[in-house]
């Protein structure tokens, strides 16, 4: 059987990501959402800090939830994963329950303030816009025209994956491993080739307009995660591993500063062509080495207090943070820095009043069903002692 590993042990958890942490991973998440949160400032500001030409290395709001995309498919397909080698199936049905408790609530909550306040900003918005955010379709939908709704493109994203992947993944998995991995590479040449499909032949259209927001056209970052955690400790995943992390410092570099001056240099020839595919690669490869070398500085920043609760709080960040990030926000909420403040404030009280309760509620009704959740992150061990005689990270120790 496959083994489910972390921090050298087998080891069950009801919930993963939520009531049990994996190390690295909400640093990670913190870092993407530092940088959507940047991204917003420096469009809505006109301070120097925030429109400098260096801007572009701590605002790469298009990375930050790239990096969110892969971190997210990695930890749902290891879930995935675990539960099959369990039960010998993937149980749908509780996962939908699951995924909707996490992701509604917060939502709703934010789509009826943006309503109820209407009255008092004079920001309005549309009831094609709303049923468009509500139902997860703002990716797609003409009439997803209010800007507060604007981030929920990426939600829908992820939600069409979690509806669609469980079920692609299990069909996959009842004909084997292999199986999924295939499904898994051929996701990610499909959706390359559809956004230079539309970038190329539907210039000008609706679909052209959309090509950074279909998830056709994004699936690939997602499925970068998954096909680390369906091939993470196979022969070729640890050769190939080996020879990226023998300089591992330029794996973080790539994305962060050389895709930014190639995309700024050749723009979408270089972002929808080979340039997600290679920043999905440095993200793999990069986040196995924290997970895998909990020794070196990078990975103790990102475990750190600070970033571990930035990360906890991300989702309820990222739903808040565009009212108020907005360049069309024009309002005292929309003023550095109490913008900053006011978001800052409400993610806390939207994760302790809202996400916090909702799981508590979550996981009283699966144990009063007698149901039992597996979902350990599951890290296979590379063949041979990782980074021995290798160069390290700046940072490492």
């Amino acid at each position: 059987m496959f083994r489910l590993i972390l921090d050298n042990q087998r080891v069950r958890r009801t919930d993963l990501g939520e009531n049990s942490r994996v190390p690295c991973l909400d640093g990670l998440r913190a870092v993407a959402i530092i940088l959507v949160i940047s991204n917003h400032l420096v469009h809505s500001s006109d301070m120097w800090i925030f429109n400098n030409p260096l801007s572009f290395v701590f605002s790469n709001g298009v990375l930050g939830v790239f990096l969110f995309f892969v971190v997210s498919g990695f930890i749902i397909t290891r879930m995935l994963i675990a539960e099959h080698e369990e039960y010998g199936e993937i149980r749908i049905g509780a996962f939908y329950w699951r995924r909707a408790l996490r992701i509604v609530p917060v939502l709703y909550v934010y789509i009826l303030s943006v309503v109820l306040l209407e009255p008092y900003t004079g920001i309005g918005v549309s009831a094609g816009s709303i049923v468009s955010a509500a139902t997860f379709l703002q990716n797609v939908s003409p009439w997803a025209d209010a800007w507060p709704f604007e981030h929920v493109w990426s939600l829908s994203v992820e939600e069409q994956f979690y509806l669609l992947w469980p079920l692609a993944l299990s069909a996959a998995l009842r004909r084997g491993r292999g199986t999924a991995i295939l499904l898994a590479i051929v996701l990610i040449a499909v959706a390359t080739a559809s956004r230079m499909g539309l970038f190329v032949f539907a210039h000008g259209s609706f679909l052209e307009r959309r090509v950074g927001v279909l998830s056709i056209c994004r699936m690939d970052a997602l499925m970068f995660g998954c096909l680390a955690a369906l091939t993470m400790g196979m022969p070729l995943f640890e050769r190939v591993y080996r020879w990226a992390t023998r300089a591992v410092w330029l794996l973080p570099v790539v994305p962060v500063l050389v895709s930014g001056l190639l995309a700024g240099a050749f723009g979408n020839y270089y972002t929808l062509s080979v340039g997600q595919a290679v920043d999905g690669a440095c993200i793999v490869f990069y986040m196995t080495w924290l997970l895998r070398n909990p020794e070196s500085r990078a990975h103790a920043i990102l475990n750190g207090r600070i970033m571990v609760h930035i990360g906890l709080v991300s989702y309820s960040l990222y739903i808040w943070q565009t009212y108020f990030l907005h360049r069309l926000n024009d309002g005292w909420s929309g003023s550095f820095p109490v913008n900053l403040l006011v978001i800052l404030l409400l993610a806390e009280a939207s994760y302790w009043g809202i996400e916090r309760p909702v799981r508590a509620l979550r996981l009283r009704i699966e144990n009063a069903r007698g149901r039992t959740v597996l979902s350990t992150l599951t890290l296979a061990p590379s063949p041979r002692p990782v980074n021995s005689g290798r160069s390290r990270s700046p940072g490492s120790r």
